[in-house]
């Protein structure tokens, strides 16, 4: 083994270089990234909706409602009303516009998406790409 061929596999091995073709067989990270597509597509609308909420956008308008109607599941499973979100003297409410609910649906999501990442590389990490 030459310098620059035990150069380019340290590098690699250091993640700083793409394969040095025939002595690191390339893997398959396709499930991966369906994944972490899927995930950032749920944490997308769930942002969005924060930042509509956030701007006090009324859900009149069609665009606003789809995105409300689309994440209200997903912001349900998380309504556990262990947020106080006003106080009720003197006769006015008082609204609380940022929705913790959200937030706490946005890290549960992006956790389990990691964590579904993991276990899709664990049981994908043996096979490889065939060329």
């Amino acid at each position: 083994m030459n310098w620059v061929t035990w150069t380019s596999v340290h590098l690699y091995r250091r993640g700083l270089a793409a394969s040095p073709g025939g002595f690191y067989p390339t893997r398959n990270d396709r499930p991966e990234r369906v994944v972490w597509v899927l995930t950032s597509a749920v944490e997308t609308l769930l942002a969005l909706r924060l930042g509509l909420r956030l701007l006090d956008v009324s859900d009149t308008t069609i665009p606003v409602h789809l995105v409300y109607q689309v994440t209200d599941p997903l912001v349900a499973l998380f309504n556990l009303g262990i947020f106080h979100l006003g106080s009720q003297g003197g006769g006015v409410q008082h609204t609380f516009q940022l929705e913790p609910d959200s937030l706490l649906a946005m890290m549960v999501f992006w956790l389990l998406g990691w964590i579904i990442t993991v276990f899709v590389g664990l049981a994908t990490s043996g096979r490889e790409v065939t060329r």
